[in-house]
């Protein structure tokens, strides 16, 4: 009995855990450009419709509703996420140029054409004397990136990680910036995780469903399937066993009255 409610209990924790972890990010999206991304319940997420919801901590980063409004349409900035301490920003940037329309789809191209393209908007992104600390270029769901991280000197100095790509004809960014002159392990693999969230579902360019998504809602799939299964097995154990406790007739021992004489010994 104790047996089957441990197991009951690691059933329930187990779901309840797997709900937690989906319901611990906050999901945003913008119709306009066919984006939607995930942030870590640390952040506060704006966009140009909430921020009349956020004024205090908007205070709170040195901006008022209208300085930071202006600053997100004139960067192209759709998602502005950051941590009340505001050390660290997530920046989802959107936008067209001439040039964004004649690369098209950034993964379309290869080659020296590609190694081209991917110098140009290095040249574009990066302003004189800001160094870059490594660049690549990866795949993630069907859209090439290039991933860049730049140190940038100065009185205040900072780093930030920028993924960029170009679909249907538009740029698309994520850019992670921190508050100091370098870069730790940690906040790659952060600035890695939210680009793993991030899905762009472009005109022409299909679901936006990544690899990586559906590897991860399969497991989450099979965890609940086996939780739930789990619970099944032991409630029918239970009911059976209580079914059984009251179909089976009570058994009590006959009692055998045996009789002693004054002297302590039986009587035949």
């Amino acid at each position: 009995m104790i047996r089957r409610l441990l197991c009951f209990l690691v059933a329930v924790l187990t779901m309840i855990s797997v709900f937690s972890l989906t319901a611990a990010a906050k999901s945003v999206s913008n119709s306009d450009w066919d984006v939607e991304i995930d942030f870590p319940d640390e952040y506060i997420v704006l966009t140009t419709a909430t921020l009349s919801k956020n004024t205090e901590f908007i205070e709170s980063i040195g901006h008022s509703k209208e300085s930071l409004r202006k600053a997100m349409n004139s960067g192209n900035i759709i998602f502005y996420a950051a941590n009340e301490k505001n050390t660290k920003q997530f920046h989802v940037k959107c936008w067209t140029t001439d040039f964004s329309e004649r690369i098209g789809n950034l993964h379309s191209l290869s080659g020296e054409s590609r190694e081209a393209t991917l110098d140009s908007i290095k040249k574009i992104l990066v302003s004189d004397g800001h160094e870059i600390l490594f660049s690549n270029s990866f795949t993630h769901g069907e859209s090439l990136f290039l991933k860049l991280a730049v140190s940038v000197k100065g009185d205040n100095p900072f780093c930030y990680i920028q993924y960029i790509t170009v679909l249907a004809g538009n740029f698309y960014s994520l850019v992670y910036y921190n508050a100091h002159s370098y870069l730790t392990v940690a906040e790659q693999k952060e600035a890695d995780s939210i680009l793993s969230a991030l899905k762009i579902r472009a005109k022409g360019e299909g679901s936006g469903i990544s690899v990586q998504e559906i590897v991860y809602f399969t497991l989450v799939g099979l965890v609940l399937i086996g939780a739930v299964f789990i619970i099944f097995v032991i409630l029918r154990s239970f009911l059976i066993d209580y079914k059984i406790s009251k179909t089976e007739p009570e058994i009590i021992p006959d009692r055998i009255k045996i009789k002693r004489n004054k002297f302590g010994g039986r009587k035949k």
